[in-house]
């Protein structure tokens, strides 16, 4: 089964990607700072991450770069999901390499496509 890295403060947003990664038929690792889930990367090792780009530990660009270079991570997709979408900024997010990038709030349907299809899964 896909393991599935989600890092995401809010609640509501926490609880959609409980339901969504399930119903992609995935199993998930769900965490509400990024300090916590980058302790735990090691022992994860996820296939694909949904990051919040606006945590209160750690900055997405930070906890972009941390997980790269983690082993187990340098090649995985990686989702970013932000509640700010004027275009600069979203590019800004885009220009780290992302896979992509889902404006909050965004369609619950979309999110679990979008993992099936960065997984590669039917």
């Amino acid at each position: 089964m896909k393991k599935v890295l989600v890092i995401d403060d809010d609640v509501v947003m926490y609880r959609l990607f409980q339901i969504q990664v399930k119903r992609a038929g995935c199993e998930g690792y769900f965490f509400r700072d990024g300090k916590s889930a980058i302790d735990r990367l090691d022992e994860i090792k996820p296939d694909l991450a949904v990051l919040d780009y606006n945590l209160p530990d750690i900055e997405g660009d930070e906890l972009y770069k941390i997980i790269r270079a983690n082993e187990y991570c340098a090649g995985i997709p990686v989702v970013f999901v932000t509640g700010t979408v004027h275009e600069q900024y979203l590019q800004k997010i885009k220009a780290l390499g992302a896979n992509a990038v889902l404006s909050k709030p965004f369609s619950p349907r979309k999110l679990q496509v979008l993992i099936k299809e960065l997984l590669e899964m039917e």
